[in-house]
């Protein structure tokens, strides 16, 4: 459960009921009886309607029961009230974004990048609903403003990687996940995520030029001298371990059979072979 603990802006509201239902509803949203809590903080806001802190709690509180109209409703009564502040937007953009109205989460996510143009929250929240809307070029738009502002960031890296690979631009995917896998450290559950996109990546790129290869004797001869360049010329990226893999079952299948060739497995790769056999 969220607790907002910004200062309150009607700071004058500390009449002893105010401060029971203040303090009753805090308590129970913090045991998680928020059903129970939502009472006692309507309560609170309607006495105290110019309390930016009692609007945005209940604005969390709607949220966390799933009412959407109601936590709208108490974010925007909170903007009203600091209408230069950026919070509501924010959490405005954060819950269109989970309830799937992405253009909603999209103009509030600009909203609050009026208020701070280096916001990477809002950022992130349109770079996702761009995405979620089909849209990769304004998401990826979005993505390289983030690496400009976080250029060590691995998380935004591995992102514009997805985008790339969704728009089938296996150049700029790699080039992504593999800066993304550099950035990580050793063993950890991020660099695991970046070595498995790049063996998803080569994966799917081998398949098809092995298929390719299976009937083009020139694009195998290609393969056996320069795998990486040739890989190129028919627009395929892998990495260097998947690029020397295919090269070599190139030059082991050169002087067999076709059919012996397109059926030739990808369980060789030994980058991490578990994941291609």
């Amino acid at each position: 459960m969220t607790i907002y603990k910004q200062t309150a802006i009607d700071s004058s509201s500390t009449t002893p009921e105010v401060r029971r239902l203040r303090r009753k509803a805090r308590t129970l949203a913090e045991s998680g009886r928020v059903a129970e809590a939502l009472g006692y903080q309507r309560a609170l806001a309607d006495l105290t309607p110019n309390d930016f802190e009692a609007l945005m709690q209940l604005g969390f509180m709607h949220r966390e029961v799933y009412e959407i109209d109601a936590a709208v409703h108490a974010f925007r009564r909170a903007s009203g009230v600091a209408p230069h502040t950026p919070d509501p937007h924010e959490a405005l953009a954060e819950l269109y974004l989970d309830a799937s109205m992405y253009d909603e989460a999209i103009a509030e996510s600009k909203a609050l990048l009026r208020l701070m143009p280096h916001s990477m929250a809002a950022r992130e929240i349109l770079s996702t609903a761009y995405f979620q809307k089909g849209d990769i070029g304004k998401a990826l738009e979005t993505t390289s403003e983030m690496v400009r502002l976080a250029p060590s960031d691995a998380l935004i890296h591995y992102r514009r990687g997805i985008l790339f690979q969704q728009r089938g631009d296996w150049r700029n995917a790699l080039h992504e996940f593999s800066r993304a896998e550099a950035m990580t450290e050793e063993g950890t559950v991020e660099q695991e995520e970046a070595q498995l996109a790049i063996d998803a990546l080569d994966q799917h790129q081998i398949r098809q030029i092995l298929m390719v290869a299976a009937e083009d004797l020139l694009l195998q001869m290609q393969l056996a001298r320069d795998p990486e360049e040739a890989s190129h010329d028919r627009g395929y990226f892998l990495s260097p371990n998947a690029a020397a893999f295919v090269g070599q079952v190139a030059n082991e299948r050169l002087s067999e059979t076709q059919g012996s060739f397109r059926d030739a497995s990808i369980g060789g790769l030994s980058r991490r072979p578990s994941l291609y056999n």
